[in-house]
């Protein structure tokens, strides 16, 4: 209004000095800008600086229809605020633009912004410099500090942290991650911040506490910064560790004077690191020492081992020490302690007296001989002793003699048994002196003995007496009632009448009675009994009533058949294989029993008494077939493979077979049957087959087996076996397997009939 106002008034006062008024001015608009350059300088990305005005003046003599345009990098300056844009600007009148500088990338920015109307335009030029954010790095960002012995420090290390962006970082904080082995030792970066291309530095150590590979991270963060990491590694090693084996060694005994007796020791590096230049020294008894030295001027590495020979000779009797140590380089030394005894020896006299012997044992004479006097006097050389008794000297007086006392200072006050200390050398006498000699008879049973010297009276039960060395004496029995003798025992033998003995020392006789017959019982688990009593004919009665047997395969006794003979209780069979044909290829000597089918896997025994009496027939058998020796056969089932059978009176099997003939086999061998009567015994109880001679277990095998009932038996020789040789008597079959206890007490009852 004021400008207005002011215009009128020169007009006024023109037009009042003119009689004519002037032209009007119709010039075009003519822009102006203030500034052609807008610097806004270095910016950090991310920020916005504050606003830089443009001022456009019209100065023309018209309006201008202004239109505004930004060109090049427009995102980097963004418009603050623009009155220009579309405005009419009148003349004289003025209008603004006003940018910032927002930079989204590092470098520097450019863009132009242009003011223009119809005929006219002005314009100028932004700049500003985009500062990247701080942007830490270090170096080197993995580094192995090395192999370290345990309890030792590594030499500092610097990492070097960079800032590698536009602007300075934050504080730095720094942390270590992981095994706590590694340490900052100093550093210029902690709280520091780095300016941009500038750096700082830090050391880092590695303190090895103990055996193996350590690893951590180190952190270095900033903010603004970022974080940047470097990964540490180390190793310790074991330090230096000697150990020697063994660590002690002990020679024991050396003979004086005799071949030096030798050991080694082993010396071993257990740690990692090197030991050093080592040095070995011994110190105690000369007798003691170092032969060979492998170790003394040598470095060990880890796990490496050197050794050293030590000899032991001793030169006088007695215990002796020693001790080698073997030093490193650096650290401890380790010791290895030996010992030896050095041993002589000293002779031992041993005088009789009378009539006995002296025997000696402990520790061995020179010669390695014990000392033996039996009936006269000897010496030996002993190893020498000062302490515990080297020989135990006994004495053993003759038939007829006892012993009376030991004479000298080795064993006085002693008894029968003496023990000697040989410090030095020894002579001991034993005497002797003659005495009478015990008889002691024991009669068991019904009945007595009589003597044929009136110092022995009758004795029934227990006597004992007196008798002068070398008496001869005749002992006769005396059953009483319906009792036999059974059997002297003893300093006799047999179950004859009388025995005649001459006593030449301490003498036992024993005589039992019996009134038994021998022979087995049925009862209720018998399946059959054959006495063998019959004697004459083919039937062979069973005494259980159950299944009668047939001698020979014909209807009447033929030369191959067995024959009647004199059994252990009786009557008994007697086999003879000579009888038979060189190829077995059918029956002979044999008995035939036609049973009911029987499950023997439900349990079965088999007992009976034999007598081999010399080699089977046909013991080798060279057959087409190639099946080789067969074993005589004793028992066996018809229907499978189920047998008893014997090789030459030294072997007995004991087979129970399924149909297939697979199932257990109690085996004895070395036995020594031949030409005596013996009580066999088999049984099976459908798990373990067992067999016994004379009441005991001579073998067993076990195995479950799934069969037939079997049919008949055969007893003697079969087609393709050997044939026996010997006699049988008291056969018997069970359908139970009966206990060890009634094998033992059967056999036992029976053995002390005559």
């Amino acid at each position: 209004m004021l400008l207005r106002i002011a215009g009128l008034a020169v007009l006024g006062s023109w037009w009042a000095g003119c009689t004519e008024a002037p032209a009007p001015i119709d010039e075009p608009p003519i822009l102006e800008i203030d500034r052609p350059v807008a610097d806004f300088g270095d910016a950090a990305l991310g920020t916005v600086s504050s606003k830089t005005l443009f001022v456009i003046t019209n100065r023309g003599g018209r309006t201008a229809s202004l239109r505004s345009e930004v060109t090049d990098d427009r995102s980097a300056f963004p418009v603050a605020n623009d009155s220009c844009d579309h405005a009419d600007l009148a003349p004289g009148a003025t209008c603004s633009v006003a940018f910032t500088f927002a930079p989204t990338r590092a470098g520097l920015a450019r863009a132009g912004v242009t003011i223009s109307a119809t005929g006219t335009s002005v314009g100028a030029s932004l700049v500003g410099n985009g500062l990247a954010d701080a942007m830490l790095e270090v170096a080197p960002t993995t580094q192995d500090l090395g192999a370290i012995v345990e309890g030792r420090t590594s030499t500092p290390f610097a990492f070097v942290v960079t800032n590698k962006g536009g602007t300075a970082s934050g504080a730095l904080e720094l942390h270590l991650t992981g095994n706590s082995d590694f340490a900052v030792s100093a550093d210029t970066c902690s709280h520091a911040s780095v300016a941009p291309n500038s750096t700082c530095t830090l050391w880092v150590t590695f303190h090895a506490t103990a055996a193996g590979s350590r690893a951590a991270v180190l952190s270095v963060i900033g903010a603004p910064g970022g974080t940047t990491k470097a990964s540490l590694g180390g190793h310790g090693l074991v330090p230096s560790t000697l150990v020697v084996t063994p660590a002690s060694h002990d020679f024991l005994i050396a003979d004086v004077v005799g071949a030096p007796l030798t050991s080694s020791l082993v010396v071993t590096n257990l740690g990692d690191e090197p030991t050093g230049m080592l040095a070995t020294s011994y110190a105690g008894a000369t007798d003691l020492g170092i032969v060979n030295d492998g170790c003394t001027t040598h470095s060990l590495d880890g796990g490496a081992s050197c050794t050293i020979t030590t000899r032991f000779s001793p030169t006088a009797w007695g215990a002796k020490h020693g001790t080698v140590t073997i030093a490193p380089g650096a650290g401890a030394p380790v010791t290895a302690s030996l010992a030896g005894t050095g041993r002589d020896s000293v002779p031992l006299a041993v005088v009789i007296d009378g009539s006995g012997g002296v025997t000696a044992s402990g520790s061995p004479t020179s010669s390695g001989r014990a000392i033996d006097c039996p009936h006269g006097s000897c010496s030996e050389t002993y190893v020498r002793t000062l302490a515990s008794p080297a020989v135990t000297l006994v004495a053993h007086p003759d038939p007829g003699y006892h012993f009376v006392h030991w004479t000298g200072d080795a064993c006085a006050f002693q008894g029968a048994s003496c023990a000697v200390t040989l410090a030095t050398s020894t002579v001991v006498t034993a005497t002797f002196a003659i005495d009478s000699v015990p008889l002691a008879i024991t009669v068991a049973g019904s009945g007595s003995v009589s003597s044929s010297i009136a110092a022995v009276a009758t004795c029934a039960g227990t006597c004992t007496t007196a008798l002068p060395l070398g008496t001869q004496i005749t002992l006769t029995a005396h059953p009483a009632g319906t009792t036999t003798v059974a059997r002297w025992t003893g300093a006799c033998s047999g179950n004859g009448p009388t025995c005649t003995i001459t006593v030449f020392g301490p003498t036992v006789v024993g005589l039992a009675f019996t009134d038994c017959t021998g022979e087995l019982h049925a009862d209720a688990s018998t399946l059959a009994l054959w006495h063998l009593n019959d004697g004459s004919g083919q039937l062979v009665h069973d005494a259980a009533g159950h299944f009668d047997g047939t001698l020979g395969k014909d209807d009447k006794i033929a030369d191959d058949d067995p024959r009647w003979a004199t059994g252990r209780f009786g009557g008994g069979l007697y086999f003879d294989a000579s009888n038979c044909p060189a190829i077995p290829d059918e029956h002979c000597e044999w008995m035939h029993v036609i049973t009911d089918p029987i499950g023997l896997a439900s349990g079965f025994t088999l007992e009976l008494w034999l007598e081999p009496t010399g080699k089977l027939g046909s013991t080798t058998i060279d057959f087409d077939d190639g099946a080789g020796p067969r074993f005589a056969n004793v028992f066996a089932t018809e229907s499978d493979s189920t047998w008893l059978s014997m090789t030459n009176a030294t072997e007995l099997s004991w087979q129970v077979a399924a149909a297939d003939g697979h199932g257990p086999e109690a085996l004895a061998q070395n036995l020594s049957l031949a030409n005596s009567w013996h009580a066999i015994a088999v049984t099976y109880d459908g798990f373990v087959a067992r067999m016994y001679v004379d009441g005991v277990l001579v073998g067993q095998q076990a195995g479950a087996i799934v069969q037939a009932p079997a049919v008949n038996f055969q007893i003697g020789g079969v087609p393709l076996s050997a044939f026996l040789n010997g006699y049988l008597d008291e056969i018997r079959i069970s359908n139970l397997a009966r206990t060890p206890a009634e094998i033992s007490a059967a056999y036992a009852t029976a053995n002390v009939c005559p």
